[in-house]
């Protein structure tokens, strides 16, 4: 059995006209037309349980919806019926909710698929159909782990960003590449990985730090804490800017201000940082607010000096990974401040 989760997103989009790609309604249809407009998913050979979980824009959703969506998984995992698990997703968070799932679901050989699509479901060319079919094969396959699949290519959430806002295919995994391909229903791998890569249970992959190792930065289910269904923290503020020429230093004073928990910065080139923003970073860090950096470079990843020769830690991760990846720290830190021994107690040095 495949468990399918719907969250909404331009995959469940409509709009007036056929030709319309960008003035349309997204999260209009419900998971049902999904499936109907999907014939060949009758010829799988699973059964397909379906739920509406959610109905919203992939750009509107919040801390508690991915916390929705993960329990639900986390539980569709545990059921033995179930193979493997499906959820259609906007395009435009999905690497940030694909970030959550990896970090807060506890490893399974059982894939998570995150499934989601360029045009409206009324469009000429509508990608949803095809898309949808591809992700429930990958389901079913020997994939392993939180996965995004897209225009015929299989990315790992810690590598996956959307690159591209109107063409296809609109996401790509940077240097790495796709860890795998969808061929008429079967999974291509390419030479290299030999069948290491998706035969693995426990993923450790790019995202080396100067302060964190990079096992402890990638590894799954590090905060599978925060699914528990009595959870009462509320999820902490964490902002995310970026280090430009000109930079105006109130900004950051600005978030302290607003009582913001933590702020993450991308950096020019290396993690460099304009020297009124590191000025203003420094002075926050000192009196307690949780600081990261990382680079706004679209390829590649920061190589820091060892030890790192600032207070500020810096992660190997996209500017949206690394928000959500401080969010969690914060969050759980919260969570079970109460009982937290050193081990959980937050140092941002």
């Amino acid at each position: 059995m495949l468990a399918l989760f719907a969250t909404g997103g331009t995959i469940a989009g409509i709009a007036q006209d056929t030709q319309s790609h960008v003035q349309y309604q997204a999260a209009a249809l419900p998971v049902t037309a999904l499936l109907d407009a999907v014939p060949a998913l009758q010829h799988l050979p699973a059964e397909i349980r379906a739920e509406q979980l959610l109905a919203k824009d992939s750009k509107d959703l919040d801390p508690e919806d991915w916390l929705r969506i993960a329990q639900a998984v986390d539980q569709a995992l545990l059921e033995p019926d179930v193979a493997g698990v499906v959820i259609t997703h906007g395009t435009d968070t999905l690497e940030e909710t694909a970030w959550f799932l990896h970090r807060t679901l506890r490893p399974s050989r059982k894939p998570v698929v995150l499934v989601s699509a360029m045009r409206p479901a009324t469009a000429l060319g509508a990608d949803g159909p095809q898309n949808l079919l591809d992700a429930c094969c990958v389901a079913l396959s020997q994939v392993t782990g939180v996965v995004c699949v897209a225009a015929g290519e299989v990315h790992r959430a810690e590598t996956v960003q959307k690159l591209q806002p109107y063409r296809i295919p609109a996401f790509g995994s940077g240097e790495c590449g796709p860890m795998a391909w969808v061929e008429e229903g079967r999974i291509a791998w390419p030479a290299y990985t030999a069948g290491a890569i998706h035969n693995s249970a426990t993923d450790t992959t790019v995202g080396a730090t100067s302060n964190d190792t990079a096992d402890s930065l990638v590894s799954r289910g590090r905060y599978h804490s925060l699914l528990n269904p009595g959870l009462q923290t509320p999820p902490p503020a964490v902002a995310w800017i970026t280090s430009h020429a000109g930079f105006d230093a109130r900004l950051v004073k600005a978030l302290q201000a607003a009582g913001f928990a933590g702020v993450v910065v991308a950096g020019t080139g290396n993690a460099s940082l304009h020297h009124a923003l590191e000025t203003a970073l420094d002075a926050v860090a000192a009196s307690g607010m949780a600081t990261a950096i990382t680079s706004r470079c679209a390829q590649g990843h920061i190589v820091v000096p060892s030890p790192a020769p600032s207070r500020h830690r810096h992660w190997a991760l996209p500017a949206a990974k690394a928000r959500i990846e401080l969010l969690m720290e914060l969050w759980l830190r919260n969570a079970t401040q109460h009982t937290a021994g050193p081990a959980l107690a937050y140092n941002n040095c």
